[in-house]
């Protein structure tokens, strides 16, 4: 909630920084529910932590070499 409230005053949707309160009863009133997730996604692949290992290795690579 901290980083949404302070997003929302970055990109303009707010005119001046709001709390993490204010965003929770913004979406109390507007009757709408959140909540972290609880379980992460699972894959059937026997290769998905390879792939996933792979990718987080030319992610950090792309940015430790942004030319």
């Amino acid at each position: 909630m901290d980083l949404l409230a302070e997003v929302c005053w970055e990109q303009g949707i707010t005119t001046k920084q709001v709390s993490r309160t204010m965003i929770e009863e913004a979406l109390q009133a507007m009757n709408i529910t959140w909540s972290r997730a609880k379980a992460w996604i699972v894959s059937s692949d026997p290769q998905y932590e390879l792939k996933k290992r792979q990718r987080n290795r030319f992610v950090t690579l792309s940015e430790q070499h942004s030319d």
